[in-house]
């Protein structure tokens, strides 16, 4: 770890100047005060580390309290991922924000146990709900496999007698008084206000019993649900209408909208607790010893501007330097942040945060003269050891309320694996977990149904087309027969699907008689090729839409109903590159083009294999196996969230 311990002047701790604006940062502390730099190589250890530093100081300074320290970040995204953390490692906490309330764990359980009272084979939400009722990691596993491999809804497998009898007589009993209790509450929902309804809910699941007494995190979560209960009650008052169905509603169009729900903000607190809020939040207020984390660039200062419309010069107080307005906002904030700190600042930073490039230090560490370009250079890394050694407990970033770790959930994996799952994984482990391992069941949507219905009607066409002529007519004739109505959430939108395919078919039609080039193996054309890939004793699975004939080996083409694009990148050349793999190594073929073939236009985006492509694609299918078989399913949000099946009862979502 490299550490700069700067020691402050005799009066107390001084950084020479914050990019061009004069300021010293002194302290009116006669004793001298410190300020630390850490830097981690991961996200994991730069949180760790912060951890662990809360403890050496406590240890080192006999005064200091929880209360005596304070993280301050960027972000409330940045805070809630300390927030988990410190939860997790048993140390109490005070999280200020102003907003935020929706995406609170325990607020996103009550939501869900909500939806599931209005609909009792909802079972995304209900897998939140078992999760909320202290059903164990395996439990759950158990319940939801046996949901998907009968192709029942959860609420009915809770009532089979063969699944029952694998479990213990307690969990029997806690199975069956979440049924009785979701069947009074429905009878309850169907007469009674909203109110009504939540105030029967808290007290029929006996929601005291988890949350603990006499406690800052107790104190913290009771809190969040009396605010919520006020969302309920201002509903209330506002609705002629205030039953549960039109409060889902209601609530489900805010978060819809992106909206996260306001905080009331009590700073004030009778418990011993580290304060995380934002640096917005912190003006004013001053802490012995404060942390400064996430000091990357594009975190801090943030790449996202507020208002592209900058402030009239003439209503600035402050004589500002030069340059841009918004990296001008972002220097005042890193100031304000520093300024917090009575006795030691800790500044932290780490290269890797689970993206494809490594992160930069911020510039501001650079202003402040507490890095240079030399430093960056020769940076060697702390791997953290875990929390407190000197403690008997031990501290580990693997689970949470949401996704558990991943130990207990090993014998659950699935038995084969495919593209979708890899391309899961690699995009959020946790919902990987919730689809590929626990097969939670999430609502239809319309591309879906619109997808299989184009499929099935280009397979039998191109097979019916291989043996005789037909014709347009007999083309759409197909397309009705094949027609899938499900999931379409109107009238008019189902027919604006349905006159879209019409005319991607009619493309299709036209382009076929121009370009049919179809493989032959043995006697039949190579279209919806299944394969069986081995790999070190793991199997992967997928089907290839359709299989040409070109100069010098084959074409592998894959139908895609979605926009065209004109250029791919290498996300976008795995699932072929997975094909011609299975295309090599299965049948037996020598794949020379890769093409996505995009109905809406019938145009085509295609790569040439160049050599060593299918070996490494090869080698990155066994690394995200193996990568796999060692998670534990920690989520990574980013801008993919906002089209996450499970955003509804995820409490890392970004959006």
């Amino acid at each position: 770890c490299k550490n700069i311990i700067i020691d402050a002047e005799k009066k107390g701790i001084n950084v020479k100047e914050v990019g061009g604006m004069s300021k010293k940062l002194k302290s009116a502390r006669k004793d001298d005060g410190i300020v630390e730099l850490l830097s981690f190589e991961g996200i994991d250890e730069e949180i760790t580390g912060v951890i662990n530093k809360i403890w050496e100081v406590k240890e080192i300074d006999s005064e200091a309290t929880f209360s005596s320290f304070a993280i301050l970040t960027r972000t409330n995204d940045h805070a809630n991922t300390f927030s988990r953390a410190l939860e997790r490692a048993s140390i109490p906490y005070q999280f200020f924000s102003s907003k935020g309330l929706y995406k609170e764990p325990l607020i996103i359980d009550l939501i869900s146990y909500l939806k599931v009272i209005l609909n009792f084979y909802d079972s995304l939400n209900f897998y939140r709900v078992l999760r909320m009722m202290n059903f164990s990691p395996e439990e759950v596993s158990r319940i939801t496999q046996y949901s998907d491999k009968k192709g029942i809804p959860i609420f009915e497998t809770l009532k089979d007698s063969h699944l029952l009898s694998k479990f213990t007589a307690e969990t029997k009993i806690k199975i069956n008084k979440l049924v009785d209790n979701l069947n009074i509450h429905y009878e309850l929902s169907k007469n009674k206000n909203v109110g009504e309804v939540f105030v029967s809910v808290i007290q029929d699941l006996e929601y005291g019993k988890y949350i603990p007494e006499n406690t800052e995190d107790g104190f913290r979560k009771w809190e969040l649900i009396d605010q919520f209960y006020d969302k309920v009650k201002d509903f209330e008052n506002s609705q002629v209408d205030a039953k549960l169905c039109s409060f889902i509603d209601n609530l489900q169009m805010e978060l819809d909208a992106g909206e996260e729900g306001p905080i009331r903000k009590k700073i004030e607190s009778q418990f011993d607790a580290v304060r995380i809020m934002t640096v917005h939040s912190s003006k004013g207020l001053e802490f012995d010893y404060v942390f400064l984390p996430y000091l990357v660039a594009r975190a801090f200062p943030s790449d996202q501007k507020r208002d592209p419309i900058e402030i009239p010069k003439d209503l600035v107080k402050e004589i500002l330097p030069g340059g841009d307005f918004h990296i001008q906002e972002e220097r005042r904030l890193f100031y304000v942040a520093l300024t917090r700190a009575r006795k030691g600042l800790f500044l932290t930073w780490s290269t890797d945060h689970g993206g494809k490039q490594l992160k930069k230090p911020s510039r501001f560490l650079n202003e402040a003269n507490l890095i240079n370009e030399e430093i960056i250079k020769n940076q060697k890394f702390t791997k953290s050891p875990g929390f407190c050694i000197k403690r008997t407990m031990s501290f580990k970033l693997e689970s949470d309320e949401t996704n558990g770790s991943g130990k207990e959930l090993k014998g659950f994996l699935p038995d084969h694996f495919s593209y979708s799952q890899l391309e899961s994984f690699k995009k959020c482990p946790l919902e990987y977990k919730l689809k590929s391992i626990l097969k939670v069941k999430t609502r239809g949507k319309p591309v879906f149904s619109f997808g299989k219905t184009i499929h099935s009607t280009l397979h039998r066409f191109v097979e019916k087309s291989l043996k005789e002529k037909v014709t347009l007519k007999e083309l759409l004739k197909i397309y009705d027969e094949e027609w899938i109505f499900d999931w379409y959430q109107s009238e008019k939108e189902r027919e604006d699907f349905y006159i879209k395919g019409k005319e991607s078919l009619k493309l299709f039609y036209k382009d076929f008689k121009e370009n049919n080039n179809i493989l032959i193996i043995d006697g039949e054309g190579a279209l919806e090729k299944g394969f069986q890939i081995k790999l070190n004793g793991d199997v992967i699975l997928g089907m290839i839409d359709r299989i040409d004939e070109v100069k010098g080996g084959v074409e592998i083409i894959d139908y895609k109903t979605g926009s065209p694009k004109k250029t791919l990148a290498k996300d976008d050349k795995f699932q072929l590159l997975i094909y011609a793999l299975a295309a090599k190594k299965v049948l037996g073929l020598n794949p020379v083009k890769l093409t996505y073939y995009y109905l809406d236009d019938c145009s085509r985006a295609s790569f040439e294999i160049k050599d060593g492509m299918i070996e490494k694609t090869e080698s990155e299918i066994k690394e995200l196996i193996q990568k796999i078989k060692r998670s534990n399913f920690k989520p990574s949000s980013g801008w993919h969230c906002k089209f996450c099946d499970f955003r509804d009862i995820c409490a890392h979502k970004k959006i």
